[in-house]
This record gives structure tokens, C-alpha cells and sequence, in this order.
């Protein structure tokens, strides 16, 4: 009897593992961010016009359950904003090591909702009359995103995210506040 009620657990355990495992993937992602960064306080309050960007890098998409899935990512993605005309300034770049985590409602097979925290680490960027905008910049910034996901072939997606930045991650001005502001839109391939 005991023989039987282990045989028969280990074999329940395979099977949710196994079914569980098939929805499991790895993958990679890359594609543009159409973002910029809003400058307010001290009587101004403006938004630059938004630059196009890249990122790129990987993702574990771990399913909770047949509708819920935790998805963390860790990718290069470059931020930044087009400077106002006749600044003489071409652009400004932040380049950062980021890691979002994607909690995911699936409506269907193809189709999810996701939203989740991004936390990104300052790495390089833009120097201007000999200052980089490093020196000038807080090395972490915490975004709150918010996106959808479809699935045009079965390991291909399409995904478009908002981030919007919860910190100011300017170091220089107390009374001024800098986040970031950013539409990102990627392709999604599984590897498994």
C-alpha cells in the first residue's frame, strides 16, 4: 500500500512537473524604446521629445499556473531624449544594465497582460562639453511597467510595454525631478 500511494504521488508530481515544464521558456528579445524623460520642479515642467533606442537580452517566462506566469528579464536598453532644436546638442544617451519583472495574465494561448517593476543600473552615456551625463545621473533607476503580448507564431511574440519612472534620477538639482518615460516595443523568440 505504501509502495503504491508513493508510486502514485511520484507519478502525480511528474506529470504537473512535465505539464508545468512545456509552458516554461527561455528566450530572447530585442527591439526599439520610444522614450524620452520628464524634467519638473523649479516652475518648469517639460518633456523632450522622444528618441529612439535600443534593447536587447533575455527573459524566463515560468508559468504559476495555467493563467499566471512570472516573467524576469535582464537586458541592455539605452534611454534618453532628443534635446531641444538649436541646443547644439544631438542627443543625450543612459545606457543601462536592466532587470524587469513581468508578472503576466494570460487570456489565452497567444495573447497576455503584464506588468511589473524594472530596476536598471546606470552603466555608460552621452558626454556633453566634456561631462557625461553619468556624473550627472543616478546609477539606479526604478520604473513601473505595464504591457501586452501577442503571439504571432507559436515561438515568435510581439510585445508593446509602458515604463514609467517612479524615481528622479537627476543628481545634481534638488529641486528638480528627471524620470523616465518610455514606450518599448519587442520581438519575442523562445528558444524551447
Amino acid at each position: 500500500m505504501l509502495k503504491r500511494s508513493f508510486l502514485l504521488i511520484a507519478l502525480m508530481t511528474g506529470v504537473i512537473i512535465t505539464s508545468t515544464a512545456q509552458s516554461n521558456y527561455f528566450g530572447i528579445k530585442g527591439g526599439v524604446n520610444l522614450v524620452t524623460q520628464k524634467f519638473t520642479g523649479s516652475g518648469i515642467s517639460t518633456t523632450p521629445d522622444r528618441a529612439v533606442k535600443l534593447h536587447f537580452g533575455f527573459l524566463y517566462n515560468s508559468m504559476l499556473s495555467d493563467n499566471f506566469a512570472i516573467q524576469p528579464e535582464l537586458h541592455y536598453s539605452q534611454h534618453g531624449f532628443e534635446p531641444v532644436d538649436g541646443s547644439g546638442i544631438d542627443d543625450i544617451d543612459f545606457n543601462y544594465i536592466a532587470i524587469p519583472v513581468m508578472f503576466k495574465y494570460y487570456a489565452s494561448e497567444k495573447f497576455n497582460i503584464h506588468a511589473g517593476p524594472e530596476l536598471a543600473f546606470l552603466i555608460g552615456g552621452t558626454e556633453v562639453n566634456g561631462v557625461s551625463v553619468t556624473d550627472e545621473t543616478k546609477e539606479t533607476n526604478v520604473s513601473l511597467a505595464i504591457g501586452l503580448e501577442f503571439f504571432v507564431a507559436e515561438n515568435v511574440s510581439l510585445s508593446g510595454r509602458y515604463l514609467g519612472g517612479v524615481v528622479d534620477i537627476d543628481e545634481l538639482f534638488d529641486d528638480l525631478d528627471q524620470k523616465t518615460d518610455n514606450i518599448q516595443l519587442s520581438l519575442v523568440v523562445k528558444l524551447n
